[in-house]
C-alpha cells in the first residue's frame, strides 16, 4: 500500500496528467497505447484533493485501486498497473527521489500538530507490602472461567 498525505488542494486531473509524463519516463517499455489508456482512466477516477486528504494505493497481487480517505474509488487496475505505478514513486529513475525515503518509512520526521499526540507513559509507583501477595477473588455461585454473563 502506497498512502500519499496531501497537504495543499491538488485537481485530479492535473496529478493525473504528472503521473502519465512520469510514467513515460521510467516506463519507456510500456506501450505508449497502454500509457494512454491508464491516463484517462486515471483523469476519470481521481478526484481534486482536499489538504489533509489521504490517497491509498492498494496493489494486490492480480489488481490494484485507489482508496481515497474512507472511500474505495472505481475502477479497478491491472498487476502492470500496480508495478508501473509503484515504480512512479519508488524507482531510481523518478522524479520524487526526494520523497522516496519518507514512503519507504526511512526519514520519521515530526507529526504535523493536527495529528494527535500518541498517548504518554504511565507512571508506576512502587508495590507496598500489603499488595505483593494478591488473594484470588472470592467464588461466584454457578460462574466459571469459560462462562460469560449477558447483561439484560
Amino acid at each position: 500500500m502506497l498512502t500519499l498525505n496531501y497537504a495543499k488542494p491538488v485537481e485530479g486531473k492535473n496529478f493525473a496528467i504528472t503521473l502519465k509524463k512520469e510514467l513515460s519516463n521510467i516506463a519507456p517499455q510500456i506501450p505508449a497505447e497502454t500509457q494512454d489508456l491508464w491516463a484517462k482512466k486515471l483523469e476519470q477516477t481521481l478526484p481534486d484533493f482536499q489538504p489533509k486528504d489521504l490517497l491509498n494505493y492498494i496493489a494486490l497481487d492480480d489488481t490494484g485501486y485507489f482508496v481515497l480517505n474512507d472511500t474505495v474509488l472505481e475502477p479497478k487496475f491491472g498487476s502492470e498497473f500496480n508495478q508501473a505505478f509503484l515504480d512512479i514513486w519508488l524507482s531510481p529513475q523518478s522524479s520524487f527521489k526526494r520523497l522516496q525515503s519518507k514512503l519507504l518509512g526511512e526519514n520519521k520526521t515530526e507529526q504535523p500538530s493536527d495529528y494527535p499526540t500518541p498517548p504518554r507513559q504511565l507512571e508506576t509507583a512502587p508495590v507496598e507490602n500489603e499488595s505483593k501477595d494478591p488473594q484470588p477473588l472470592p467464588h461466584t455461585p454457578g460462574l466459571s472461567g469459560s462462562q460469560s454473563v449477558e447483561a439484560s
